[in-house]
């Protein structure tokens, strides 16, 4: 037999650099998703600290997306910060504009509100994506941070989203999420969901604490409660649902205020919905 020649498995350069290009751009989204999180100027130590990558690639990085014009720099303080070419990019996606205005309007007015941590969540297949998160101001608060997913099925705004047929069938979504291993089958029959679905039917807002799960199985922080509230949204958009989160003994006892104020944001929305 003629010789074979040599199988060479050392990566090409043009193989390296398409790998540290992918690397490259997967750091800037983390970046941005940083910034989305913590919502003010970070420094490049700081950076480096939270996503645990080499000083050297993210200074780097961080100086491309500068002269880009993606971030701004303060010098004085030695700190970056996002500028609205980056609100540009996104302007033009159906939904931003209602995403970006007047849900995120009715976020700031319930967190003034109440003080408590506001999430917004929608539907991902068969879990609930947290998508955006303002910190609560209060001395003893929670924090559930944006990119937080959670079976349809085990959470509160989960119910809503189904009882209203925003997230799909509910016979189907349970046998894929327990297929999945998302929840042990036994924590969650499909009798147990329909009573939760039918509860939370033909009602825009629903209140969750631990007692609402079964024993051991609280999605969040143990000793916290949600008050979940459904974004009327406008036709083909994805379903949206606004969390008002703390401590469940502080929720349940201004449940009256939290509600109102609830109230008033979704019959808010639902009139910039339907404009």
């Amino acid at each position: 037999m003629p010789d074979q020649p040599p199988i060479n498995d050392t990566p090409s350069a043009d193989t390296i650099g398409a790998e540290s290009g992918v690397k490259s751009a997967l750091r800037v989204f983390e970046v941005l998703e940083l910034f989305r999180e913590l919502q003010r100027p970070l420094r490049l130590k700081e950076v480096v600290s939270r996503l645990g990558h080499p000083a050297s690639s993210m200074t780097g990085l961080l100086k491309t997306m500068l002269s880009a014009g993606y971030l701004d720099y303060d010098q004085a303080g030695r700190e970056y910060f996002p500028t609205v070419k980056l609100a540009h990019l996104v302007g033009w996606v159906p939904g931003a504009a209602f995403e970006g205005g007047p849900v995120a309007q009715a976020m700031r007015n319930l967190s003034r509100a109440t003080g408590e941590l506001i999430v917004l969540g929608t539907v991902d297949d068969v879990v609930v994506e947290y998508i955006e998160a303002l910190r609560a101001s209060h001395g003893m608060q929670l924090w559930t941070p944006p990119g937080t997913r959670i079976p349809l099925i085990n959470l509160g705004l989960g119910w809503l989203f189904l009882s209203h047929g925003a997230a799909g069938d509910m016979a189907q979504i349970h046998r894929r999420t327990l297929a999945l291993g998302l929840v042990p089958p036994a924590q969650f029959p499909i009798g147990q969901l329909a009573s939760r679905v039918e509860a939370a039917r033909g009602r825009r807002w629903l209140f969750t604490n631990a007692r609402a799960y079964p024993a051991g199985h609280h999605p969040g922080h143990p000793g916290g409660g949600m008050l979940w509230g459904l974004v009327p949204t406008p036709p083909r958009h994805r379903p949206l649902g606004i969390g008002i989160g703390g401590p469940a003994d502080r929720i349940e006892a201004n449940l009256a205020a939290y509600s109102a104020a609830m109230e008033r944001e979704l019959d808010g929305l639902a009139a910039a919905a339907s404009t």
